[in-house]
């Protein structure tokens, strides 16, 4: 973590010192005018883009790839620059209501939206987004979400959903009004209540919602109260009389909350919305993230989160090995077996990081890495026997590979992130098939999409093979993919 800057020292020469320092202790890093351009991309932003800063966004204002913007951000959270917050949000219509400042502390299975009234999963896939924000350390103050509701959608929902325009209207259309109210704080609203609609009364950054629905009897009452407490909202549901509607809304609780009011029509919103779908712009989520090098590199899981188990649904595993290493060690002696092991290691951590995953362990002469895309998986397999075909054919060891694509368990494992479950080890046991010179898939990583053209393109044969791997009893289809013109599988 930096020192905070002092007066006499500008925030911008602070960032940039902080970063340089950082980035000189590193194997690799971004130059330094690319360094000294997020410096002062940061310093021109204004407070709400401080506070939520999406690295593919920022690679699109500053040209860059995805993978350097994510190792911008990643290298200037280390140096204390900007601090990285994990916010769980749901697909279906936005809200971003639950954020957490360790990934640890995301809770795995499923949470409840408060908007959408239902429970929605936790992956790390698609339902965590990754932001990062200035560091409070540098002055900054996160904004006031409670200014108005422009403000308060900013902080409680995800920029990256966009709703159909027809959507968008009957929503805007619905809505009543917006408050906040302190700690202790009363206040009454008289709005229209609609015949055959119900008003939402929503509090996002407190998890609370009510209905009020119009009964259609039309003699309900015209009066209704809400109280929001620390246990709940009192009553969550209840009638009234259509027409005009006096409502009274009482803060029990001992900080500030923010209330939106609407009476929308939810079944035509629904048919709308199945008719016309929201949109998702690409963001960075927590699994990109764990398949990042850089973080892999320079942050670690928790020490105080043991037992820290947490659900990816779809991850690509790479593992690799020497063949017949123990018999190259016997005839080679430590020394020259220690140097091969180093270079061999070091070649294959550099096309781990190359093609956008990360390594998670060495293990002897293994390797374990993770990808969020089978392409990339599938590629660096064929980088890395491109690259170690001279070595073998100068007589080492044989590099051996299997690739997997399936859901996975992200555990802490003496404070690094490590996986676990069948995937881990249907993964491993297809590298185990291997001989040398070839790779083995699963299934699920040869339909994956633009696998098939990416080994096509690299001129190699895919060989359909039934076989038993370890621990399983009944034959699995698997494929060899071994260079045209090589030799047949053992």
């Amino acid at each position: 973590m930096t020192d905070s800057p002092t007066p006499d020292l500008p925030v911008i020469v602070h960032m940039e010192r902080a970063l340089y320092d950082l980035a000189a202790r590193l194997s690799t890093a971004p130059d330094q005018p690319t360094l000294r351009r997020l410096c002062e991309h940061l310093h021109g932003l204004d407070p709400y883009d401080r506070d939520r800063i999406a690295p593919y966004q920022l690679a699109e204002r500053l040209g860059l790839t995805r993978r350097l913007a994510v190792d911008l951000c990643v290298i200037a959270a280390r140096a204390g620059l900007l601090e990285i917050s994990y916010q769980v949000f749901c697909l279906g219509c936005g809200a971003a209501e639950y954020d957490y400042g360790v990934l640890d502390q995301v809770v795995s299975g499923a949470y409840f939206c408060t908007v959408c009234r239902r429970e929605r999963p936790a992956d790390l896939d698609d339902r965590v987004e990754v932001i990062f924000r200035l560091s409070a350390a540098l002055g900054h103050v996160r904004p006031d979400p409670y200014v108005d509701l422009q403000a308060y959608r900013r902080r409680y929902f995800s920029p990256h959903l966009h709703f159909s325009e027809p959507v968008a209207s009957a929503l805007a259309a619905g809505l009543r009004g917006f408050l906040a109210l302190a700690p202790g704080e009363r206040a009454t609203v008289r709005l229209e209540l609609l015949e055959g609609r119900s008003l939402q009364v929503l509090a996002l950054d407190a998890h609370l919602v009510a209905q009020i629905e119009a009964d259609h009897r039309g003699d309900g009452p015209r009066e209704a109260a809400l109280h929001l407490s620390a246990v709940g909202i009192d009553p969550p549901h209840q009638h009234a009389a259509p027409g005009q509607l006096t409502l009274h809304l009482e803060n029990q609780r001992d900080r500030k909350i923010g209330v939106i009011l609407r009476c929308v029509d939810w079944e035509r919103v629904a048919a709308l919305y199945r008719e016309h779908p929201p949109t998702v712009d690409p963001y960075l989520s927590a699994r990109d993230l764990l398949t990042h090098q850089r973080f892999v590199e320079l942050f670690g899981a928790s020490a105080s989160l043991p037992e820290l188990r947490l659900q990816i649904q779809r991850l690509t595993l790479l593992f690799t090995d020497l063949r017949g290493s123990t018999r190259f060690y016997l005839d080679r002696g430590d020394f020259d077996a220690y140097y091969v092991v180093r270079e061999h290691f070091a070649l294959l951590q550099g096309i781990v990081r190359a093609r956008g995953g990360a390594v998670v362990k060495t293990m002897g002469d293994a390797v374990m890495a993770v990808f969020a895309d089978p392409r990339d998986a599938v590629a660096a397999a064929l980088d890395m026997q491109e690259a170690w075909s001279p070595w073998s054919a100068s007589g080492l060891p044989g590099l051996k590979a299997g690739v997997h694509h399936g859901p996975a368990l992200v555990v802490n494992s003496d404070g690094r992130y490590d996986y676990f479950g069948q995937s881990v080890n249907h993964a491993a046991a297809l590298q185990a098939l291997a001989d040398g010179g070839d790779i083995y898939l699963s299934e699920p990583v040869l339909e994956a999409s633009r696998v098939r053209e990416e080994i096509d393109a690299r001129r190699h044969n895919i060989e359909p093979r039934e076989l038993a791997l370890k621990g399983q009893q009944a034959p699995s289809l698997v494929y060899r993919v071994h260079q045209r013109g090589g030799p047949p599988a053992s």
